[in-house]
This record gives C-alpha cells, sequence and structure tokens, in this order.
C-alpha cells in the first residue's frame, strides 16, 4: 500500500496494487445518479455518510476503492485527516469488463468477511442492480432489480429507492418530491 498515493486511482487487491483507468460515460452516470439520490434520501430521512470513488476502504488484508460506500451517520464520525476508511456499511460497485470477476468475486468476498451489511452491484449498460446481503459474514444474494423496480435498502429499512430515479431525472424529482412530502 506504500507504492499508492492520493493522487492515482488504485486499490489493494490480494496483496498486489490494482490501477485503474477513467471511467466510461455509462459508468459516471450510475455513479452519479445513485450517489445524487442516496444524498437525497439522507438529507430528507436517515443521515448517511456518502463517498464516490475515491475513498479507499479496509476490507480484510484487501484496500478498495468501492464507486460508492456509504456510512450511517449515527455510528460513524471521521476527522478530517482519515485516508483509509473503515469497511462501508453499504458497499457499491458499477460493473465494467475489466472490473466483473474482481467485483463479484474478491470485493464481494471480502466486504461481507469485513463485515460490510450490504453490497450492491450495478450494471450501467443493463440499468440493473443486483443486490446482497450479508448473513453470517458471508453475502446472500437477494435479487436483481432492473427499470421499472424498487430496491428496498436493507440498510436503511425506510428506503424504497426507483431504479430508474438513477437513470432518469424526471423519476429523480418524483423520488424527491416523495421524499419530502412523506417526511
Amino acid at each position: 500500500i506504500d507504492s499508492l498515493s492520493p493522487d492515482v486511482k488504485a486499490e489493494w487487491i490480494d496483496g498486489q496494487p490494482v490501477y485503474h483507468s477513467p471511467t466510461r460515460e455509462a459508468h459516471n452516470a450510475a455513479v452519479q445518479g445513485l450517489a445524487t439520490s442516496l444524498q437525497n434520501y439522507s438529507n430528507w430521512r436517515t443521515e448517511l455518510i456518502i463517498r464516490v470513488e475515491k475513498a479507499m476502504v479496509e476490507a480484510g488484508e484487501n484496500n478498495f476503492e468501492p464507486d460508492l460506500c456509504v456510512w450511517l451517520a449515527s455510528a460513524h464520525t471521521f476527522d478530517g485527516e482519515l485516508v483509509v476508511y473503515p469497511r462501508p456499511d453499504l458497499a457499491v460497485e458499477v460493473l465494467s469488463k475489466k472490473t466483473k470477476k474482481r467485483d463479484l468475486g474478491t470485493k464481494k468476498r471480502e466486504y461481507a468477511r469485513a463485515g460490510t451489511s450490504e453490497y450492491w452491484v450495478v450494471d450501467a449498460d443493463q440499468q440493473t442492480i443486483l443486490q446482497f446481503t450479508s448473513e453470517n459474514k458471508t453475502f446472500v444474494e437477494r435479487r436483481t432489480y432492473s427499470r421499472g423496480e424498487v430496491i428496498a435498502c436493507h440498510l436503511c429499512q425506510d428506503l424504497r429507492l426507483p431504479v430508474d430515479a438513477i437513470w432518469d431525472r424526471s423519476a429523480m424529482r418524483e423520488f424527491n418530491q416523495g421524499l419530502i412530502t412523506d417526511s
């Protein structure tokens, strides 16, 4: 991990640095839509700490930079000098051809072992979310959510996120309006 620095996009996986190239627009749009939706939920319901892309987290012997990670604010406080974050309560990875095997293999296994309670794997091309929840330090696949469906978050029991809100601004506005009027 000594070879990694804040200006390098890389992770420490199975004892080796893994460097990342810039991401595709489909990836960036998925991360931005999901982060915005979760931040809006956090503003109106349950306070969350949300970090995107460059937040390195510990997961056993590995150090990952999830595409998006979430912590319940009631259980965590981070000081301004923090560089390596504790394991997230919810980790999100957006698939690419290059990362799919690690996202569904090493990362899924190590997040579970580290105590992450929920893991989402987003397919930006198919516009789906594969949801896993933790049981006895292993992840159990719950289901794959597609456009037109609503993902029920296990970490935040009252979060019902329409998958459309991630990719469609009018669906996001409708989701946001529901957060405001229901609070």
